[in-house]
């Protein structure tokens, strides 16, 4: 075989290249951070869901007291700012996600999208449980 037969010269054989090793394993890091970053997203959301829903029940088991229908319907609407505001906090963080997605090589880039396609259906799963856990 030839000398500079790129099949059998070590210098050009991917898994041999400290170059092409480091990129791999800088790409799964980077992937393993973007699944981690989005299930602590998802878990940040699903918590506060909880707790927006347990507060929802104690206030509706509540003995009616004087002037108590007025407080409930304020927390009811602190609640409602309160989800406002993940809301925004969600919108702000996706448009971190794209912006760093849009920067990463395509085959990261894809997985990143596939991840957050996966936390955001998730996400859309949870909230339409804790919707019909306040009804």
């Amino acid at each position: 075989m030839a000398a500079n037969d790129p099949t059998t010269d070590p210098t050009t054989d991917p898994t041999t290249d400290p170059i092409v090793r480091s990129a791999r394993a800088v790409a799964a890091a980077a992937k393993d951070a973007l699944y981690v970053s989005v299930g602590f997203g998802v878990l940040a959301f699903q918590k506060a869901q909880v707790r927006r829903q347990e507060l929802t029940k104690r206030l509706g088991a509540l003995p009616e007291i004087p002037g108590s229908s007025a407080v409930r319907a304020q927390v009811c609407a602190s609640l409602a700012q309160i989800d406002g505001r993940l809301r925004g906090v969600e919108q702000r963080v996706d448009a971190a996600l794209d912006e760093v997605q849009g920067r990463l090589p395509a085959q990261a880039a894809d997985l990143m999208g596939q991840a957050r396609h996966v936390g955001k259906a998730y996400q859309e799963r949870v909230r339409k449980l804790a919707e019909s856990a306040a009804a």
